[in-house]
């Protein structure tokens, strides 16, 4: 019966085909040209006003994601070239540039922030949008134009280059920020290619390929033009230099990572553990000890220089931290404590946080004491996520490429790769409940979207990984 199978070359320009048609589907019910100047700005609920158009949305999705675990499946058993898998990757990428952003707007902000600097001459660390209410995009800030940046200089160097090219073109600057960051998607996942090289050719280019045709990353990367994608670049491309042993340059590049977006200050204690116990003796790692601890606050010091000091910056951080939640654990707590009309609030805040800090202080002994770097930086996010008050659907591509570096099973991926998985495809279905369902079924309870959406984001991966592991 074999014969009658069509060639794997014909199953993967099929599976190429029906993807792409996917992706212009969404250019097509999300463009960007008509709609990049309005304001309020939409979402995905507004170009799919209804119950049924957002399942419609949801099946679309669950089709590319259908279709691109099939093609890696394929894609095991026999060499995918990489060219093959960029081009494919990019032209993916240029059918969805010109798509809006339908579940963050925050590129908006990108330029706006970024005329701070380029226009202004004001720091986008000490000076919010609207303190320049005449601007000819100010009012594209919406709810966060009293506020500074939240990210580090790297990306504020980088908007602030966008934002002078672009100049009065928001479109060219929307597009710019979106090119950039599949550029950066493209970019992490030659890295990955590369870190993967111990592993046997099909598997190497097969994970590549889960990296790149990965639709919550493109969706993610290029739609919503999210700066996660540097942020991640950076850090792959650290360990690529730490796994060839160079250790200081590699942890000096990924030190650009929180000078990007400082969530990344999760991922350096558990590589900088990992390189300690690598040096041959206790003169070597004074010495690593030294050079990447000084060479890292040089870099923030030359980083923060056009825009001041980071205490600013950490003061914008400090009060996100403390103030609104959603889409979280916790705001499903908070919001039960609500309704039953309950005090405790701080409390309940202050004891999750402080067994957060217990937990990742025995996650860095684990760390110690010799366990992988990958899995305790999974480990790290995933407490982040379980004590923030607010989660947000980019925070799921924190944990992919370290889940993607766990050790190769021969039969199948492992279990934490399938559970990153899974937690990509829940955390793109989830605006449906918390939009369309909360809004078209739950008469607008958020409680009971919470009570429905947190298990199905965060706990459904873990149950769809197990039984599919099976």
């Amino acid at each position: 019966m074999d014969r009658f199978l069509p060639a794997f070359r014909t199953k993967i320009w099929l599976t190429t085909a029906v993807t792409a048609v996917g992706y212009l589907l969404i250019r097509l019910w999300f463009p960007l040209p008509p709609y990049f100047n309005r304001v309020p700005q939409l979402d995905l609920r507004a170009f799919s006003p209804s119950l049924s158009a957002g399942f419609g949305y949801g099946l679309l999705l669950l089709i590319l994601f259908g279709v691109y675990w099939q093609t890696f499946q394929w894609a095991r058993q026999h060499m995918v070239a990489p060219a093959f898998i960029v081009g494919s990757t990019l032209f993916f990428g240029l059918l969805l540039l010109n798509s809006y952003p339908i579940n963050a707007t925050d590129v908006y902000r990108y330029v706006i922030r970024g005329r701070v600097a380029a226009v202004y001459g004001q720091s986008q660390f000490v000076v919010p949008p609207d303190a320049f209410p005449n601007d000819r995009f100010a009012h594209f800030a919406g709810e966060w134009s009293g506020e500074t940046s939240p990210y580090g200089p790297v990306w504020e160097g980088i908007a602030t280059a966008v934002a002078a090219v672009s100049q009065d073109n928001l479109h060219l600057g929307l597009l710019i920020f979106k090119g950039l960051g599949l550029l950066l998607h493209l970019g992490t996942g030659v890295v990955l290619w590369a870190i993967f090289a111990d592993r046997s050719p099909p598997q190497r280019a097969a994970y590549m390929l889960l990296w790149c045709w990965n639709p919550a990353l493109l969706l993610t990367f290029v739609v919503n033009a999210h700066n996660d994608s540097l942020m991640l670049f950076w850090l792959m491309l650290g360990v690529l230099l730490i796994r060839s042993g160079r250790h200081t340059p590699g942890f000096l590049i990924m030190a650009l990572a929180p000078l990007t977006k400082p969530i990344a200050l999760v991922t350096l204690p558990f590589y900088f553990i990992a390189i300690l116990r690598r040096r041959p003796n206790w003169r070597a790692r004074r010495q690593f000890t030294a050079v990447s601890i000084s060479g890292s606050l040089l870099l923030a010091w030359l980083a923060f220089l056009p825009f001041g000091s980071p205490f600013d910056l950490f003061n914008r951080l400090l009060r996100e931290a403390i103030y609104g939640a959603g889409f979280s654990f916790m705001a499903l707590w908070l919001l039960i404590l609500q309704r039953l009309k309950l005090g405790g609030v701080l409390l309940s805040i202050q004891i999750v946080q402080g067994i957060s800090v217990l937990l990742i202080i025995w996650l860095l002994w684990r760390a110690v004491n010799g366990r992988s770097s990958q899995r305790g930086i999974i480990a790290g996010f995933a407490v982040y996520f379980v004590q923030a008050l607010n989660f947000r659907l980019w925070y799921a591509t924190w944990i992919f490429p370290w889940a993607l570096m766990d050790e190769v099973d021969a039969n199948r991926p492992t279990y934490r790769l399938r559970v990153a998985l899974w937690f990509l495809v829940t955390t793109q279905l989830s605006p449906l409940i918390y939009g369309h369902l909360r809004t078209y079924a739950l008469n607008g309870d958020h409680l009971l979207a919470h009570i429905i959406g947190v298990p199905f984001t965060f706990l459904l991966p873990f149950i769809l990984a197990w039984k599919n592991g099976r």
